[in-house]
């Protein structure tokens, strides 16, 4: 365990070189006993990342066909990584179910593969079957944010990386175990994660928030969870804008929606998308250059204006 625990620490050496790491603990991390992490999946370094924030030694659930690849196998193997696919899930989800016994930390991204979008997908269930039982084992949520238009992310426009970027995780403990829940507590982490990230904040200018409430007549759109008063920026990147400009407009519960080009198309396409976020928007704001007809055919379709910035 020591070696373990060392070689880690050198493998873990250039990424925090490269990026500069803010955990952000809204319940503490767990020293000991059982731990499952539940959270967003935004690049192929999120388990460099969240084992980075994380003194202890976390065995990842990762896909089978990956975790054969001759060159990986042997790596993942000692690290004690998982793993899982359709036709093995039974197995896979007793060996996360016999881990967490033993008091080890496991990670399972519900989604269960990167997005690529920034946002979250939907959620499957394997975490729910695994924790059957196990009350002693605490859930911790995390939302990682910062990565998405790596080049290690699937953002179709990446950007070059100059200065060392800089990376924020956040944990809070889960006590509602399952899909909704976990992806309501993922959401509202992904609003705190941008609160706090002023970078962010003086990138988006006040201005912009008031010219859309004139567009929308103080309507806004609704957030599709509709339990706190932020300003969503939901399917874009999960990122919240709170300035002081902005507290009058939050504290009417108003959430906005700014959606980027490929959100459109790929709920023209079908993908995963789910209808239920789509039927809770009221108004639909794109700041990249779109092609009319894909506009006009996505209104045609879900029968939803889209205003272009």
């Amino acid at each position: 365990m020591v070696f373990k625990k060392f070689l880690c620490f050198l493998i873990l050496i250039p990424f925090r070189l490269r990026y500069k790491i803010k955990v952000i603990k809204r319940t503490p991390l767990p020293k000991e006993g059982g731990v499952l992490l539940l959270g967003n999946h935004i690049s192929w370094i999120d388990w460099a990342i969240l084992q980075a924030s994380f003194d202890r030694c976390i065995r990842f659930v990762m896909n089978r066909d990956l975790y054969n690849l001759p060159f990986y196998k042997p790596f993942l193997e000692f690290f004690g990584v998982i793993p899982i696919s359709s036709k093995s899930a039974k197995e896979s989800l007793k060996a996360v179910r016999e881990a967490l016994r033993s008091g080890e930390v496991v990670c399972i991204f519900p989604e269960g593969t990167i997005s690529y979008t920034g946002n979250l997908n939907s959620f499957k269930k394997g975490f729910e079957i695994a924790l059957r039982g196990l009350d002693d084992v605490k859930v911790m949520a995390f939302y990682i944010k910062g990565i998405w238009g790596s080049v290690f992310s699937r953002a179709q426009n990446k950007k070059k990386e100059i200065l060392r970027r800089e990376i924020t995780i956040v944990y809070e403990e889960s006590r509602k175990i399952d899909v909704f829940s976990l992806k309501c507590q993922i959401s509202k982490l992904s609003s705190f994660a941008y609160v706090r990230g002023k970078r962010d904040l003086k990138e988006f200018e006040s201005e912009r928030i008031f010219e859309i409430l004139n567009i929308s007549k103080g309507d806004g759109v609704l957030s599709s969870y509709q339990s706190e008063p932020i300003l969503d920026k939901k399917f874009s990147k999960n990122i919240a804008f709170y300035k002081d400009a902005c507290k009058e407009i939050a504290k009417r519960n108003i959430a906005y929606l700014f959606a980027d080009s490929y959100f459109v198309k790929s709920a023209l396409n079908d993908s995963s998308i789910h209808p239920l976020y789509l039927d809770s928007l009221k108004y639909i704001f794109v700041f990249e250059k779109i092609d009319r007809d894909v506009v006009e055919a996505f209104e045609k379709k879900f029968r939803k204006k889209i205003y272009l910035g």
